[in-house]
């Protein structure tokens, strides 16, 4: 029975597949074995550790906070030890549940008792302390006693059990790694021969269907070549022996067809020959002529369009007054019309240094405005060359060009010329025009263009002049108006009555009557008299005259003042009018110095109460209380009803919750898991980036806002930056409200001032632990070192030292050797002795 290629391709792939598929199970049984001993490890020791860590660091913090409450007198202090003793007991608790074998239980019980000795001492400290506080000799004696206690007696039997079951995990993993490498090297045995058992069936299928395939194309070149003659060998009945006799019947049919197509070519090859000739003598005599009315043509219609040009240009100076648009449509003019490949405009600087690109045409030049693109005047640029000397500089060849700028942006270029602009006798400036073609500009051209820079630099100075005086007004009018507009409207709020009328019996109300003056006049912001008959109450017409002056304070309309009468048709007089206008003045003022008053009041008290916030934060050295007072603080200043201090964690990259208010533990929980938000994301990375404070009037409508689970809404957002001494970005602080627009530029700068504090006092805090954890370290240095120089034999003081260096640092090795440079570069071998501590 003989084989097809597709029986071949799939008993081989099957084969393989079989042989996967065991390799495969027995790997993942393996790492079920793996997976089971790491989670025996891990549910046995684990515990164990993490309670001896926690008494032991709840130890160490008990003792400072001790020797905080009789160094200070603080009795805030006492509070955090009685936390700290109910946390060690708990542990304490636990640790007796897990001890299992005799030794762990005896080492359990020794640290109970010794912790029960040094709470006796910690208690009698506070007691004496509390009768003796200014016994100082005495107080620090006890304190050395207790630290005593706490170093040699308490913490050490911690230490041995803590060696003990770092010793038990150890055989544990020791074991657990033979395991791995069973399975490893099960893999990699497994893989191997699935791999030569792939190639074994890889070489011998493929040699039955490569080598039939490699004559047939062998005998396929060699027809190629122009051996019509040659023939494939039909050697097998399956595809490859199909194909090879369709290629044979295929090579004599193209044998017979070649032979009755070469004598039709050699006919057809004479006529064409002979038609081309007459076609190309024609064509010559007329492209001769065309050549002629072209360049005739050209010259005419170039010559109209630079004239037609130089107007448009001249329209565009004289009635543009927008320098970015004057400039804008100058160069796009020039490129169109000249047929330029690139037309820029050049700006120097207020200090004459630099050659500024203000507008530029097509990609390139969009590109170039975005990174700010400047030559420097006079520097080696067509360009600067131009600007300093105040004359044009022409390349017709840039390849020849000894001072040019060549831009990658713009590759195709050939020929340069740029122009300078000048106007009232000084360079403003340059036009730069640029051409793919060699010898691009004539005489003509030069002097158009030249003609055109002069008109857009004088256009351009004064559209500059122009525009900078009426943005200097506009801005200084519109800033006043809208400290007004802003002012007023947060002053009008706060006021229970903002209008008062007098009345006489039997008269109609002012805003009955006289609206229609107050909006007129409001609206014109002018006085309005008016006088005549109206239709009054119940249908009856009753005669009646009003005259509304608005009260407006620098040009900004805050009220209005007005008088009516009703016995009849009043004519107002000028000295009337002139009477109320003045009082309408007056009024604005004395109203205006009294918003300033409330407003100066206002802020007396809210920089009170920063202040006094601040120097409660500057008080306290915890970090965790001071977070926590400094947020409380913040969010009581502003009103705000949610809040957090963000700080910035640089290993993990990425902002953490320093302390929170306003939200429950459970949701401070959920968010601190589940919510991890990347340095430079969100609002508070904006903050941070930026170096600013930011108010956001509803977060839902801002794309960097990261929701975060609360049961209160959060709609408004006001975020400062917390910046150390040094300008290092510490973290933010956050606030938020329900309200939409709670917060306002006022309270970004109130919080901006207390951040600066705040950040202060996280700086001490951070260095006062810092100074904490040094003192801690340099009284392990005096122990070891009373230790070490308390003996004089050699190997006592090897021995101590390697002994109490590794215990304190907790390292499973430490050795420690003499010897002269040669014998250290020497690696020990096996008997060789020195002093060390092992695991």
């Amino acid at each position: 029975m003989r084989w097809t290629v597709r029986q071949r391709l799939v008993l081989s792939f099957s084969l393989i597949t079989i042989l996967m598929a065991v390799i495969g199970a027995f790997s993942v049984y393996n790492l079920n074995q793996l997976n089971a001993s790491t989670e025996e490890i891990l549910r046995e020791h684990q515990p164990v550790l993490t309670n001896m860590a926690a008494i032991e660091s709840g130890v160490l913090f008990h003792s400072l906070k001790v020797d905080q409450y009789v160094t200070t007198g603080n009795r805030a202090h006492l509070r955090a030890v009685e936390e700290l003793r109910n946390d060690v007991e708990t542990h304490l608790a636990d640790l007796e549940d897990r001890a299992h074998g005799a030794e762990d239980q005896q080492l359990v019980q020794e640290i109970r008792e010794a912790y029960a000795t040094y709470i006796s001492l910690s208690d009698g400290l506070q007691a004496f302390y509390h009768g003796n506080p200014d016994d100082t000799a005495a107080v620090a004696g006890r304190q050395m006693r207790i630290a005593a206690l706490l170093e040699n007696a308490l913490l050490a039997k911690a230490d041995a059990l803590y060696e003990a079951k770092q010793s038990k995990a150890q055989e544990l993993i020791q074991a657990n790694h033979q395991l791995y490498l069973t399975y490893v090297t099960t893999a990699v045995v497994s893989s191997l021969v699935l791999t030569v058992l792939a190639i074994i069936l890889g070489l011998t299928i493929g040699r039955s269907i490569i080598v039939p395939i490699g004559q047939l194309v062998e005998t396929t070149q060699r027809v190629a070549g122009g051996d019509l003659t040659a023939r494939a060998q039909v050697r097998t009945s399956d595809e490859i022996g199909v194909l090879a006799s369709a290629f044979n019947s295929m090579a004599a049919q193209l044998c017979e067809l070649i032979e009755n197509l070469e004598q039709a070519v050699a006919e057809r090859t004479r006529e064409y020959e002979e038609a081309v000739l007459r076609t190309q003598q024609a064509y010559a005599q007329l492209h001769e002529t065309h050549q002629k009315l072209e360049v005739t043509t050209y010259q005419a219609q170039r010559r109209a369009m630079q004239l037609e040009t130089a107007a448009e240009v001249s329209r565009a100076a004289t009635s543009v007054l927008d320098p970015n648009e004057l400039v804008r449509q100058a160069v796009d003019l020039i490129r169109d019309r000249f047929d330029l490949y690139y037309a820029g405009l050049f700006l120097l600087d207020e200090s004459d240094r630099w050659a500024v690109l203000r507008a530029g045409t097509g990609e390139p030049g969009r590109q170039m405005l975005k990174a700010g693109h400047k030559l420097e005047a006079g520097g080696r640029s067509m360009v600067g060359w131009c600007t300093a000397n105040a004359r044009a500089r022409i390349a017709l060849d840039i390849g020849e060009e000894a001072v040019r700028f060549d831009n990658p942006l713009l590759p195709e270029t050939h020929s340069e010329m740029a122009l300078p602009l000048i106007s009232r006798g000084r360079v403003i400036g340059a036009l730069d025009v640029q051409s793919v073609e060699a010898v691009a500009f004539s005489d003509e051209d030069i002097a158009v263009l030249q003609t055109m820079a002069d008109q857009i630099a004088v256009a351009i100075d004064n559209a500059r002049l122009f525009t900078e005086a009426q943005a200097r007004l506009e801005a200084v009018q519109a800033a006043h108006r809208s400290y007004l507009r802003e002012s007023w409207d947060e002053f009008l709020p706060t006021k229970a009555t903002t209008s008062y009328e007098y009345v006489q019996p039997g008269v109609t109300l002012l805003e009955e009557v006289a609206s229609p003056g107050i909006e007129q006049g409001t609206a014109q912001r002018r006085t309005m008299a008016l006088s005549g008959s109206g239709d009054g109450g119940g249908g009856e017409t009753q005669a009646q005259s009003a005259l509304v002056a608005p009260i407006t304070l620098r040009g900004q309309v805050i009220g209005t003042l007005g008088l009516q009468e009703v016995e009849g048709t009043r004519q107002w007089t000028a000295d009337e009018i002139a009477l109320v206008e003045a009082v309408a003045d007056q009024m604005a003022l004395a109203i205006e110095n009294a918003r300033l008053f409330e407003e100066a009041q206002r802020r007396l008290r809210e920089i009170t109460t920063l202040y006094e916030a601040s120097q409660a934060c500057i008080s306290i050295s915890d970090q965790e209380s001071l977070l926590a007072a400094i947020i409380e603080a913040a969010a009581r200043t502003t009103g705000a009803t949610l809040g957090s201090v963000m700080l910035v964690d640089e290993k993990k990259g990425e902002y953490v919750f320093g302390a929170t208010y306003g939200m429950s533990e459970e949701a401070v929980a959920a968010i601190q898991t589940e919510l991890h938000i990347p340095l430079e994301e969100g609002l508070v990375g904006a903050v941070v980036t930026a170096g600013q404070p930011l108010v956001v009037a509803d977060v839902s409508t801002d794309p960097r806002w990261i929701p975060l689970e609360t049961k209160e809404p959060m709609c408004s957002f006001l975020g400062v930056p917390l910046v150390s001494g040094d300008g290092r970005p510490l973290g933010a602080i956050n606030l938020s409200h329900p309200e939409v627009d709670a917060f306002d530029e006022n309270h970004a700068r109130l919080l901006s001032t207390f951040a600066n504090q705040a950040a202060l006092a996280i700086e001490n805090a951070h260095l006062f632990e810092a100074t904490q954890a040094r003192a801690r370290r340099e009284r392990l240095i005096r122990d070891i070192t009373g230790k070490v120089q308390g003996s004089i034999d050699l190997d006592a003081i090897l021995q101590t030292t390697v002994h109490e260096l590794g215990k304190a640092l907790g390292a499973s090795h430490a050795v420690v050797r003499l010897g002269t440079e040669a014998e250290l570069a020497t690696p020990l071998v096996e008997g060789q002795t020195d002093s060390d501590v092992g695991e």
